[in-house]
């Protein structure tokens, strides 16, 4: 739960071609985030996850993933979420407020 995306609203293909304010806010961003996931779902580790090249993205985007640990053996979240596409929007906007209040509450 707490899957979080950081994407630059400007256009930036990759890390090589990310300017120092923007590496300064995504950065900033995950450290709100970071703190966010260890409030909302309390674990013990958070993982920041970015990746570049065209073998490697599939959306040309810079963007930074900032998410969780799985305990051992736990399942992925995505393949817990309900089938039906209402009941999974719902799950969806639940763990984005519950967040989106974390993150302002942090400041």
């Amino acid at each position: 739960k707490g899957h979080t995306l950081i994407v630059p609203k400007a256009p930036c293909p990759d890390i090589e071609s990310i300017d120092a304010p923007m590496a300064a806010a995504v950065l900033m961003a995950a450290k709100k985030i970071t703190k966010a996931l260890r409030k909302v779902y309390g674990y013990d580790g958070i993982i920041l996850h970015e990746v570049n090249g065209e073998k490697a993205q599939d959306v040309m985007q810079f963007h930074m993933h900032v998410y969780g640990t799985l305990p051992p053996g736990a399942g992925h979240f995505y393949r817990s979420l309900p089938q039906d596409p209402a009941e999974k929007k719902a799950v969806l906007a639940s763990i984005a407020q519950e967040l989106s209040t974390a993150v302002a509450d942090i400041g």
